[in-house]
């Protein structure tokens, strides 16, 4: 039945002279996309988080958060590379670069040779 529904909007958005059935195959196809990059990537924080996606040009933005600058943001030409680099600095932003650093301290080279 929903089917039925959406395929009457595109043939009358069609009819009206709109770019209206490109508009909704785009979004169905952006949405299978972002399904598709969840179920590939379950446990990654785009798929736990599900941010905000929007087109900003030619440019996909992911993004959870109020803003731009206060949120957590990744771009790209791509919904999957958008997501990605959403998933980078999700991590990144968990774990600061002096966490990082005390983690990687046990692993020195020094403590491994006793000196």
């Amino acid at each position: 039945m929903a089917s039925t529904k959406i395929v009457r909007a595109t043939v009358k958005a069609e009819s009206n002279g709109r770019n209206g059935l490109h508009e909704l195959s785009k979004t169905a196809l952006t949405v299978r996309e972002m399904d598709s990059y969840f179920m590939r990537n379950p446990s990654s924080p785009a798929a736990v988080r599900r941010p905000h996606l929007y087109l900003e040009g030619a440019t996909f933005v992911a993004l959870l958060g109020p803003n731009v600058e206060e949120g957590i943001v990744g771009l790209g030409m791509t919904i999957e590379a958008a997501f990605r680099a959403f998933d980078f600095q999700y991590l990144k932003k968990l774990r600061p670069a002096d966490a990082k650093l005390q983690m990687a301290e046990p692993l020195s080279l020094d403590r491994a040779s006793g000196e």
